[in-house]
């Protein structure tokens, strides 16, 4: 009787086993129409396909959107086949709007200041986009328009490609599109990607993925600098078509733009001397703290943080330390060595230096910040 139950359990397991498809990995193939739908649910794409999540090289967290849980990025996908390029964006959009920007080819945009109806307070280091997608909770259709410096904006027709945004009350949404590549120039042997959450016209930006080096603003009108980008070769041999068996996750880089903050009265600025590093080598990174001042010196109480790109703070460099602030004088060097507080050298990755400071001690009304990669 014993055996007979035992054999029974072997069979049903057996059963079991063949029943359920084994999971295969997401691979650039011929034709994904079969398993990719565009409905606005992200449930088919896998972790191959995420290529900015909690998990990747340059971390993208949920709940840090300078406006809120309810309005922020979460994580992209990307993949492709030899007619589509397929785009998802997951995150929570409730009261503002969702913005997607490719380059695929010269001659895109540096910004979206006077860019006709999708003027947005939005600047851009690193990626010249060439088509912006946007969506919102209005409608269940995105809006794809192509721009550039000749060609200052054309929307294309619901014809040309296939969208949908959809978003629950609560939990998270999601916009899906799949762009032809007849509307894409894959030749150039690259396209960067960047999303954000934004807002009416005129508005900046309260999340980006990737997240900038400069720390967004609370402020909705407050000009955003968004200067990091997912590069994603999807024409390695440069033939003018589409690869197939490529693994998106594994491909991708990240752009890094390293440029001088833009400081406004009173408002901190952060340079960073290099935008790597390796301290088993005995290399540290400098930065400087700047600030707005005149010809009357300016004090100011500044805090220096470093903290990994999943959010972790890694080491205190100083805490309202009083720095003083003229114009013509040149601000001090400070160095992080690479080591978190316990004085061990972390671990090879990106690491963001967070600089705040105010008025008096503990006053943060003031930030920057920058990313450098540790190298081991």
């Amino acid at each position: 009787m014993k055996r007979e139950k035992r054999a029974t359990r072997a069979l049903t397991t057996l059963l079991l086993l063949l029943l359920v498809p084994a999971t295969c990995p997401g691979v650039t193939a011929p034709d994904l129409s079969s398993r990719i739908r565009i409905d606005g649910r992200v449930a088919e794409y896998t972790d191959d396909e995420w290529i900015l999540d909690a998990a990747t090289v340059f971390r993208e967290r949920d709940h840090d959107s300078r406006w809120g849980a309810t309005n922020d990025v979460w994580r992209i996908a990307a993949t492709w086949d030899e007619t589509y390029l397929y785009i998802a964006v997951e995150g929570s959009i409730h009261d503002s709007a969702l913005m997607v920007f490719l380059e695929h080819a010269g001659s895109g945009v540096p910004d979206l200041i006077s860019t006709a109806s999708i003027r947005r307070n939005i600047e851009f280091f690193g990626i010249l986009p060439n088509i912006v997608i946007q969506a919102n909770r209005a409608s269940i259709d995105a809006t794809v328009a192509v721009v550039s410096i000749l060609d200052p904006l054309r929307y294309l027709g619901p014809e040309q490609f296939s969208s949908r945004y959809f978003q629950p009350t609560q939990g998270a949404g999601a916009l899906e599109i799949a762009l032809p590549w007849a509307r894409i120039l894959p030749g150039a042997g690259f396209i960067k990607l960047l999303a954000c959450v934004t807002g009416g016209a005129g508005t900046g930006a309260g999340d980006s993925a990737p997240d900038p080096t400069q720390l967004l603003s609370a402020n909705p009108q407050a000009l955003a600098h968004l200067d990091n980008a997912i590069t994603i070769p999807v024409d390695g041999n440069r033939d003018g078509e589409p690869d197939m068996g490529v693994m998106p996750r594994s491909a991708v880089s990240f752009e890094f733009e390293q440029r001088e903050p833009v400081s406004g009265e009173g408002e901190i600025g952060l340079r960073l001397e290099t935008d790597s590093f390796a301290p088993d080598n005995a290399e540290a990174l400098r930065f400087q703290i700047d600030a707005e001042a005149g010809d009357e010196a300016v004090v100011l109480y500044v805090t220096g943080e470093v903290f990994s790109v999943s959010g972790e703070r890694v080491r205190v460099l100083f805490r309202d330390q009083s720095r003083v602030f003229q114009a013509g004088v040149e601000p001090q060097w400070d160095i992080w060595d690479g080591r978190d507080d316990r004085g061990e050298i972390v671990r090879g990755g990106i690491y963001v230096v967070l600089v705040t400071g105010g008025a008096s001690p503990g006053d943060v009304s003031s930030s920057a910040k920058a990313s450098a990669a540790v190298v081991r």
